[in-house]
C-alpha cells in the first residue's frame, strides 16, 4: 500500500491554518489533532471520539491540506446527505451514491468522481459491486478511505448490514494511501475486528473520551410488566424538553405511542418498516424541528440523529450491548446543558433480549443443518431458492436467518436478491379468443415472448419476467398483477409465483474453524447481554465509571 512521504506531510501540516480558515474553523479541539496527524502522516487510524465532537473534521481536513480524493463509507442516507450539504457549505466538492437517489443522480456524481470534480465521495457500502461504481474508482484512484460508524461492521457480523464487511475488498482492490475507521465506541473486540477487515497496517489508536457528567444516568429492574406505564408517566413529567423512548420492538413502539397519545403528550414515533413515502421523514422532521416533543422509536433512529437540546432519553427494555448503552445516551445534552437518561428493565424485555440473542446468533448444529439444507435445495448453478420459514422447519431453530448470515459471513454462501423477478405460467391450451377480452392482451405477450422452459400434458410451460410484461403492455403494476391472479384463480393458466427474498448460493462448506466461531460469537454476544445488566444493576452513582472501565478509557 503507497503511503505518503514525509515531504507531503509536512506541506500539508503547514496548510493546516489556511484550510482551517477556508472550512470556517477558528481552531482545533482537544483531540482532533492526532488523528489528523496521523491520517495526514500515512498512517492506517481507529478514532474513537465521542458523539457530536466534530468527526468530519477529523478526515476532511487531511483531505483538504493533502489535496486527496476521499470516498466515505456511512451507513444512513440522511448521514450521508447531511454530510455532503456540510461539505459543500465549506468549499469542498463532495456528493453523495446512495439508493436515496435517482439512477441518473448517482450516474451524475460517478461522472464527476471519475472526471476528477469531486474531492469526497459518499457511499452506502452495498454500491461496492456495483460495476458503474467500480468503474469511477479506477477512473479516479481513492487515496483516502474512510469508514463512518465502524462499530456497525463489527455488528454486520449478526444481521445488521453484511455489505459493510465488504468494505475491506475495495482496501484490497484499490489500494488507498490511508484508510481511517471512526466511532463513537469500541471495545478492543470491535477495533480488533476493524482492524482485520480492513487490512489496517501500522494502525494508530486514537482514543478520546469526554466525561458526559451532565448526564444522569439511572436504571430501574420493574418486576412486573404492568409497573412500565406509570413508571413512563413519572420519569416524563420530570423531563422539561425533548426526549427519546427507545423500545425493543416495532410493535411496542406502537403500543406506547398510542399511550402516550392518550395521556395528551406531544409524540410521534420512527422504526426501520415504517413504508409509506415520506412518512419517516415526516416524523423525524415533527421531533427535530420540536413539534413533537417525543418521538418512540426502534435503535433505527439512532446514527445521524444530531438535535442538540434533547433532554431525555428513555430505554424501554435493555439495549443488546454496552456500546448500544453508550450510543443511545450520548444523543442527549449535546447543547452542553443537563440531561437525564432512564433504563427500565422488564420480565418481557429480558425475555425479548434473549429471544433475539438466540435468533441472531446460531449454534454450530444450527449452522451446519442450514448449510446442508441450502445444498439440497440447490440447483445446478449452486444456487437455492428456498424461504426462511422452509429452513426454520428444516433445521428446527428460530435461528435460521442468522445461520445463513454468518454462514454469508464466512464466505460459505452468498445471499443476493435475484434480478429476474419470474412468473411461470402453464399454459391449457385454451384458444385465445376463449379468454375474456381484457386478458388477451397479456395472454398474447406471454405465448408470444414468454420463454419456453418445458411442456405439460395441457401445453408449453412459460416463464416471463414481470417488468418485460409491464414494457410490452404498458399497464399499471397493480393492474397487470391483478389480472395474473385472474388468470390463476379461473384456471385459465397454472400459475407459480416468482421467488421472493434472498436467494443463496454455495461456496464451500464451513470448516470446524467456522463452526467454532459460530459457538464463540454466540458466547460474546451472550457476554454482552450479561454486561447490560451488570450496568443496571450497578448503583446509579457509579454508572459513569462502569462505562469508563467497559471501554477502557479513564476519565
Amino acid at each position: 500500500m503507497p503511503k505518503v512521504e514525509l515531504k507531503d506531510f509536512l506541506e500539508g501540516q503547514t496548510r493546516i491554518p489556511e484550510v482551517l480558515a477556508q472550512m470556517g474553523y477558528t481552531s482545533l479541539r482537544e483531540g482532533q489533532e492526532t488523528p489528523i496527524n496521523c491520517i495526514m502522516a500515512g498512517r492506517d487510524t481507529i478514532c474513537i471520539l465521542p458523539t457530536s465532537f466534530g468527526k468530519s473534521a477529523c478526515f476532511a481536513i487531511p483531505t483538504v491540506a493533502m489535496n486527496w480524493h476521499t470516498i466515505v463509507f456511512s451507513p444512513l442516507v440522511a448521514l450521508m446527505r447531511d454530510q455532503v450539504q456540510s461539505m459543500n457549505r465549506m468549499g469542498i466538492r463532495a456528493g453523495c451514491v446512495n439508493s436515496s437517489q435517482t439512477d441518473a443522480q448517482n450516474f451524475l456524481t460517478l461522472r464527476e468522481w471519475s472526471e476528477g470534480r469531486l474531492q469526497m465521495m459518499y457511499v452506502a457500502p452495498e454500491r461496492i459491486n456495483n460495476p458503474q461504481f467500480q468503474m469511477a474508482i479506477k477512473a479516479t484512484p481513492v487515496d483516502l478511505v474512510v469508514l463512518d460508524e465502524a462499530h456497525v461492521l463489527s455488528q454486520a457480523v449478526s444481521s445488521f448490514r453484511p455489505a459493510y464487511r465488504a468494505c475491506g475488498e475495495l482496501v484490497s482492490q484499490y489500494n488507498p494511501k490511508v484508510i481511517a475507521a471512526f466511532t463513537a465506541t469500541a471495545t478492543s473486540e470491535i477495533v480488533e475486528d476493524v482492524k482485520n477487515v480492513l487490512q489496517m497496517n501500522n494502525t494508530c489508536i486514537c482514543r478520546y473520551y469526554v466525561a458526559r457528567n451532565n448526564i444522569e444516568l439511572h436504571s430501574e429492574v420493574l418486576e412486573d410488566n404492568n409497573m412500565l406505564k406509570p413508571k413512563l408517566l413519572e420519569k416524563l413529567a420530570t423531563i422539561e424538553g425533548s426526549c427519546i423512548i427507545y423500545c425493543q420492538t416495532v410493535r411496542e413502539v406502537g403500543e406506547i405511542t398510542e399511550f402516550l397519545q392518550q395521556q395528551g403528550e406531544s409524540v410521534t414515533f420512527y422504526h426501520g418498516q415504517i413504508t409509506q413515502d415520506g412518512v419517516r421523514a415526516s416524523n423525524m422532521d415533527a421531533f427535530m424541528s420540536g413539534r413533537a416533543r417525543i418521538c418512540v422509536a426502534t435503535n433505527a433512529f439512532g446514527m445521524g440523529v444530531d438535535k442538540p437540546d434533547i433532554e431525555g432519553i428513555i430505554h424501554v427494555g435493555c439495549p443488546s450491548s454496552i456500546e448500544a448503552v453508550a450510543q443511545e445516551t450520548g444523543r442527549a445534552a449535546r447543547d452542553g446543558r443537563n440531561a437525564v437518561c432512564y433504563m427500565f428493565e422488564t420480565p418481557s424485555s429480558r425475555w425479548m433480549q434473549e429471544f433475539f440473542w438466540d435468533s441472531s446468533n446460531p449454534d454450530s448444529d444450527s449452522v451446519r443443518r442450514a448449510y446442508q439444507f441450502v445444498k439440497r435445495a440447490s440447483n445446478s448453478d449452486g444456487v437455492a431458492h428456498v424461504k426462511i420459514t422452509d429452513i426454520i422447519d428444516a433445521v428446527g431453530s428460530k435461528s435460521a436467518e442468522g445461520a445463513l448470515n454468518f454462514l454469508q459471513s464466512r464466505g460459505c454462501v452468498d445471499r443476493f436478491t435475484p434480478e429476474e423477478q419470474l412468473y411461470t405460467f402453464g399454459d391449457k391450451s385454451i384458444a385465445l379468443d376463449d379468454f375474456p377480452k381484457t386478458l388477451q392482451p397479456m395472454v398474447k405477450c406471454i405465448r408470444e415472448y414468454g420463454t419456453v422452459v418445458g411442456e405439460s400434458e395441457e401445453g408449453n410451460i412459460y416463464q416471463i419476467d414481470f417488468a418485460y410484461l409491464h414494457s410490452k403492455l404498458g399497464q399499471a403494476e397493480a393492474t397487470i398483477k391483478s389480472k395474473i391472479r385472474q388468470l390463476a384463480k379461473e384456471e385459465y393458466f397454472n400459475v407459480t409465483l416468482p421467488f421472493s427474498g434472498k436467494a443463496t448460493r454455495i461456496i464451500h462448506p464451513p470448516t470446524d474453524e467456522d463452526l467454532a466461531a459460530a459457538d464463540a460469537k454466540r458466547a460474546t454476544e451472550l457476554e454482552k447481554i450479561e454486561d447490560v445488566r451488570k450496568y443496571v444493576r450497578c448503583p446509579d452513582e457509579e454508572k459513569h465509571s462502569f462505562l469508563l472501565k467497559y471501554f477502557q478509557l479513564n476519565s
